[in-house]
């Protein structure tokens, strides 16, 4: 069952009462300001600063969602393709039968360990199997390249190509398999790296930070411009929880393994179960 991550919940909720001390900040300056402060012609300069701001901090927020969803899509298809290639590798090596039995035992160990493991919860394990589907149902979480890049796991798919390339004395009928097998494993490693480089792109924080002062001054400024009663407090809460909830989106999108939006791990497991079968 996928849950909230903590740390991306912590930070949105940090935003939205900075956003909101911001606006409140700023309707109580309004109370303590000279009369001439609140002159028409000071209100419209104020507005036409706030639209431009607004404009601007717009646009850059979309940019960045709109590139947060780019490359959480295109680290799924690359899940999707990964998964893929170990199904046609499992099915070259059924063709190529008992000459390739060890190596298909060690495929079925690998994507039952990385589809199959309970990630997050220490070292537990689980058998490939039932208990170990029913476990990998509760979704990705960071641990996912933890166990997938594990030396241990690496030395898996290694042996398997290694296997295949040692694999020299077949019949004729089964050595277009084989060729074949031994390009998708070459393929299959090098998506393996493609997943655990493009899964760790992280925030960056200064470029966030940033983000966040042009909005908190948006906030103050219109804080600047509205009368202190109660109406204006839940608009500015409202504004500040979508803020939020913007920053709370980009954020789970880039940690792609954890938290409430997560790559599909059905993929992995429909591999599981045709290599099971």
């Amino acid at each position: 069952m996928k849950s909230i991550d903590t740390h991306d919940f912590l930070v949105a909720l940090g935003v939205l009462l900075w956003l909101v001390v911001a606006s409140h900040a700023g309707m109580r300056m309004r109370r303590v300001m000279p009369e001439s402060y609140r002159s028409k012609e000071t209100s419209t300069v104020l507005q036409a600063v706030i639209l431009m701001q607004v404009t601007f901090a717009a646009i850059v927020l979309g940019v960045l969602i709109s590139t947060a969803k780019s490359e959480f899509d295109d680290l799924g298809h690359v899940v999707q393709r990964y998964a893929v290639n170990l199904i046609e590798v499992d099915r070259d090596l059924r063709e190529i039968g008992s000459p390739a039995a060890e190596l298909r035992a060690t495929l079925t160990a690998y994507v039952g360990t990385s589809a199959g493991r309970p990630w997050g919860r220490g070292n537990e394990r689980t058998e490939v199997g039932d208990a170990a589907e029913a476990a990998a149902r509760n979704g990705f979480d960071r641990q996912l390249i933890t166990r997938v890049g594990s030396r241990q796991q690496g030395q898996r798919l290694d042996s398997v190509l290694h296997g295949l390339a040692q694999l020299t004395d077949l019949p004729a009928a089964v050595r277009a398999p084989r060729d074949h097998a031994l390009q998708l494993m070459q393929q299959t490693i090098a998506l393996r790296d493609a997943v655990i480089a493009q899964s760790g792109t992280g925030v960056n924080l200064p470029f966030y930070a940033a983000l966040i002062f042009w909005f908190s001054v948006i906030f103050f400024m219109m804080g600047l411009l509205s009368p202190y009663n109660t109406l204006i407090h839940v608009v500015s809460v409202l504004g500040a929880l979508t803020v939020c909830s913007a920053f709370f989106v980009m954020i789970e999108m880039r940690t792609p393994f954890g938290g409430l939006i997560q790559i599909s791990k059905d993929p992995l497991l429909d591999a599981l179960r045709y290599l099971r079968r």
